[in-house]
């Protein structure tokens, strides 16, 4: 049964945030009167379809492979014929509202799932030591395993980001830190080491350290308020979609190893996170949806950033670009994109079979 509901998450997060992005497209082409022939989440076999006024709804049985919305008029050779409904007919600013209307859907989708995750409550480490790493400052001041920080340089914390935060800024500088132990509270003077250190990104940096990490045992539940909650999502997105802009910088000057996922990838990994729970997976759709709206970002044609690129040419020179340049983009783009298919399927069919390997037991001495 377990494994039937992870599937159902599998597809329900891929469905959605397909759904989503596409019906970005779908809701400004039709308010900006664009005819929308069809509207389909997945590729392959219907599943199932019905039509109401021009449009046809369909999900098809690969939902997991992307979707679309076919508006009239997409074509230059059939835009003359269908007039004002057509597509290729509106003007360049209208046209570059459609094209990233589904990006911008998925940023907002990605905010409101934040947000209700905030309401849900976040958990967040207790400022309480785990463990202690020999030789540094705090385990030679004395500071033991258990130890509640309460007070960093008269300053009362509550998280553990919050003794992160005061460790961090306060360099060679000494600190006064008063925890609680056994109900006594104990005052020591603890001088940090400033340590060169890389970060997810692989960036190098400096930072001040004592030598002690959090018990991940003593955690706490913090709900916000409908208000507060706003504030909080719009950070936790706005630091997704930093850290991956960075992320994809890095890759494609070769400043850190490409590391991506494809729909494999990302099945497997929606598959572990779903086990965690339903937080943990809502906040793991928001970050799928950051990654594909900057996904179709990119300035590819037949991406949303290429095709908005396109017309924003469009816009400036005061007519479209030549069939034959739109083509020739087109297939350069098509090729690109076969290519990061072909490279992300390899990637997460080679991460499979690593991740099986080292859970492969090692049998000996096999008697018959």
């Amino acid at each position: 049964m377990d494994n039937v509901l992870n599937v159902l998450y599998i597809v329900i997060t891929l469905g959605l945030t397909i759904f989503v992005h596409e019906l970005g497209h779908f809701l400004m082409a039709k308010r900006a009167g664009i005819k929308v022939d069809s509207f389909a989440i997945g590729w392959g076999p219907k599943l199932f379809s019905f039509k109401k006024d021009e449009t046809e709804y369909i999900i098809a049985l690969f939902v997991f492979l992307g979707g679309y919305v076919k508006m009239r008029g997409e074509n230059p050779e059939e835009a003359a014929a269908v007039g004002e409904g057509g597509f290729l007919n509106k003007p360049p600013l209208v046209k570059i509202g459609v094209a990233v209307s589904g990006v911008i859907m998925n940023f907002i989708f990605a905010i409101f799932l934040l947000w209700v995750v905030a309401m849900a409550g976040t958990t967040y480490l207790k400022p309480v030591i785990g463990e202690l790493k020999a030789g540094y400052p705090a385990q030679l001041a004395g500071l033991q395993t258990g130890d509640i920080i309460k007070e960093i340089n008269g300053k009362k914390l509550k998280y553990w980001e919050d003794v992160t935060e005061a460790t961090g800024k306060a360099g060679i500088a000494p600190l006064t830190i008063v925890v609680e132990r056994a109900t006594k509270s104990m005052s020591f003077v603890i001088t940090p080491r400033v340590e060169e250190y890389e970060d997810i990104l692989k960036d190098k940096k400096k930072k001040a350290f004592i030598g002690i990490s959090p018990s991940d045992k003593d955690v706490e539940i913090k709900k916000y308020n409908p208000v507060e909650s706003v504030k909080v999502a719009w950070d936790q997105t706005w630091f997704f979609t930093t850290i991956t802009v960075r992320g994809l910088y890095k890759m494609v000057t070769r400043k850190i190893e490409p590391d991506v996922a494809g729909p494999i990838g990302v099945a497997q990994i929606t598959w572990k996170v779903a086990k965690t729970g339903l937080i943990n997976l809502l906040v793991l759709i928001a970050l799928i949806n950051v990654n594909l709206a900057l996904f179709n970002l990119l300035p590819l044609v037949p991406f949303d950033g290429g095709l908005a690129a396109l017309f924003f040419i469009e816009m400036l020179r005061g007519k479209a670009l030549s069939l034959k340049i739109q083509e020739v983009l087109m297939s350069i783009g098509w090729g690109m994109i076969m290519l990061l298919i072909v490279f992300v399927t390899f990637k997460d069919i080679n991460r499979i079979v690593k991740e099986n390997a080292e859970k492969k037991p090692v049998i000996e001495n096999i008697k018959k």
